[in-house]
């Protein structure tokens, strides 16, 4: 899997990124919506082994992009504080919505 997180005003943190070992990396946002008058929150985690370089942007900060593909990488994804996605290469989980997709592998391999 790959992506590429821009930070169009980085803080000092951000550049080490770029050192080897592990990285957790929580991306949020929100939005207002209007109609039921609550905040609806989105949160990415990433944890990756390695990030590879670091590239400038053509307007300013920088441009990160990541490969998740060592056996240490997993990245969830949450939507109004609810996990949507959880992938778990290590521990063989694949989750959506609730469903894990992997856990009769898991089963089968005799890894509850």
């Amino acid at each position: 899997m790959e992506t590429t997180i821009h930070f169009y005003d980085p803080t000092s943190d951000v550049y080490g990124l770029s050192e080897p070992g592990p990285h957790h990396i929580e991306i949020r946002s929100s939005k207002a919506n209007t109609y039921k008058k609550r905040v609806i929150e989105d949160q990415y985690v990433l944890v990756m082994e390695s990030l590879g370089s670091i590239e400038t942007t053509e307007k300013q900060g920088l441009k990160l992009p990541i490969t998740l593909c060592s056996i240490a990488a997993y990245y969830d994804i949450y939507h109004d504080k609810k996990r949507i996605l959880m992938l778990d290469p290590a521990n063989i989980i694949w989750e959506i919505d609730g469903v894990d997709y992997w856990k009769e592998i898991r089963e089968k391999g005799g890894i509850a």
